[in-house]
């Protein structure tokens, strides 16, 4: 993952982080919690229905077996089946396959660790995708309240 800790502003470079304007999503930086040198990327949602979260970075990783980390903090963090940060596979067909999608974030929390593994393909996945999104794809699970932040993403090869 390209710049993890959300230091840069998201300038639309090949493989750097792509901030797409939603409506209904206020968009900030906070202080890292423990790292002046670093930021968190900071949500806020006001209950209307947010399919698409519009955080998103295009990866190139190698086949095999990866862990995704990262640390999270809510505050009132309520959606139908919370956010998840997920991982897509782009087909040579165009479609987007699900590799793997983190627990649900959701409630109110300080800062916590999270992690998912799951494995690259050898072929038919030359560039995955890592999105934030709703955890379910039904009417009421896209309407998100409260607020979220991130910080510390990363992929590493097991």
């Amino acid at each position: 993952i390209f710049d993890g800790a959300f230091s840069r502003p998201a300038d639309g470079i090949p493989f750097g982080w792509i901030n797409t304007e939603v409506k209904n999503v206020v968009r900030h930086y906070l202080s890292h919690p423990t790292q002046a040198d670093r930021r968190a990327l900071s949500l806020t949602f006001f209950g209307d229905r947010t399919p698409s979260i519009g955080v998103e970075q295009w990866l190139a990783l190698q086949p095999g077996r990866h862990r995704l980390t990262g640390q999270s903090s809510a505050d009132g963090l309520t959606a139908g089946r919370g956010l998840v940060w997920r991982l897509l596979c782009r087909q040579r067909s165009g479609e987007w396959a699900p590799l793997a999608a983190t627990r649900p974030d959701e409630g109110s929390h300080g800062w916590t660790a999270f992690h998912v593994d799951f494995d690259v393909p050898e072929s038919d996945c030359s560039v995955q995708s890592l999105r934030l999104e709703p955890g379910g794809h039904a009417v009421l699970d896209t309407e998100v309240s409260g607020t979220v932040a991130f910080t510390d993403l990363d992929i590493r090869r097991q």
